[in-house]
């Protein structure tokens, strides 16, 4: 598990860099426990040749009361998440509170149980 301190202003998780199609992966699984104020979480997004703005993230409500959760985030509700991504970027709260941080069990493309598939984005060869 990974524990977040949020005691300081903007705290923000990446995950690693890849490139998938956002049609085949439309929602982030989240297994957390907030021990927080604030009770949203903003999951932002990037593309090749853009970096994570605002235009490109949306937010989520979850319970800050430490309990384990499985949250589904339907990033596909959102028509900028459209075509290949290249990475994601969790906001898990605003900061700023001592004392407050966030458990993270896991991340994943697919709940618990769900057959895995390959999701591969081809890159086209040269010419």
């Amino acid at each position: 598990r990974l524990r977040v301190a949020l005691d300081r202003i903007d705290p923000q998780i990446y995950l690693p860099a890849s490139r998938w199609d956002a049609a085949t992966m439309p929602v982030l699984y989240v297994n957390a426990a907030f021990h927080t104020q604030d009770a949203q979480v903003w999951i932002f997004w990037s593309a090749p040749g853009r970096d994570f703005d605002g235009r490109h993230a949306l937010s989520f409500p979850v319970i800050p009361d430490g309990r384990y959760r499985t949250y589904a985030f339907p990033l596909s509700s959102s028509p900028a998440y459209a075509g290949p991504i290249t990475g994601l970027r969790i906001d898990p709260s605003d900061g700023g509170h001592p004392g407050d941080f966030v458990d993270v069990g896991w991340i994943s493309f697919q709940t618990v149980g769900e057959p895995r598939r390959p999701r591969i984005i081809e890159r086209p060869g040269p010419p």
